[in-house]
This record gives structure tokens, C-alpha cells and sequence, in this order.
């Protein structure tokens, strides 16, 4: 058994909010991507909203942060993703870590 190792840091100076930050999504599971945002006071947002219900994660890509909940099961990920499209993210998809 591999250990998960994720981090839960602060993802830029500018925030004090403590959140998963990934490089690379877990294989096999799946996320709901429901936003992406340069600016980190826009996911401290969704996390102050949404954080405690739901595990929000962050994508870190160059100047960008992917926002997205997760790891659910399969079980879990189609309710999830048209309950966030009834938040008002209209563009929310399933993806899959490879």
C-alpha cells in the first residue's frame, strides 16, 4: 500500500486558508473541476463557501489554480456535479485522474 501524501498548505502568500494543493490528480478517482482562477482570493472563496462540505482541491498549473472536488466515488461524482451546475457553475465536468 502506498501512502497518500498530500499536502494541505497555504497555496500562495496572499492566502492563509489551508487546503489540499496537488501537481497531479489521484489515478483512478475522480473530481468535479468546477472553476479555474488566476487570482487566489477567487478559490479562497469557493473554499470559505463550500469547504466544509465538500473537498475541495487545488490543481496548482503554472499561473493558474484549478478548483475542484474531490476524490469522490463513482457512486458520488453525478449527483455531485449537477448539484455545483445548480451553484451556479454552469461549466462543471467530471474528470479522472490518470
Amino acid at each position: 500500500n502506498k501512502v497518500n501524501k498530500e499536502v494541505i498548505q497555504p497555496i500562495k502568500k496572499t492566502t492563509t486558508k489551508k487546503m489540499i494543493v496537488k501537481k497531479k490528480l489521484e489515478k483512478q478517482k475522480y473530481y468535479i473541476q468546477i472553476a479555474t482562477y488566476k487570482n487566489i482570493q477567487n478559490v479562497d472563496k469557493i473554499y470559505d463557501e463550500y469547504g466544509e462540505k465538500y473537498p475541495v482541491v487545488v490543481e496548482q498549473r503554472k499561473d493558474k489554480n484549478v478548483v475542484l472536488i474531490g476524490p469522490l466515488s463513482v457512486d458520488e461524482y453525478g449527483t455531485v456535479v449537477q448539484r455545483f451546475k445548480s451553484f451556479g457553475f454552469k461549466d462543471a465536468f467530471i474528470r479522472k485522474g490518470k
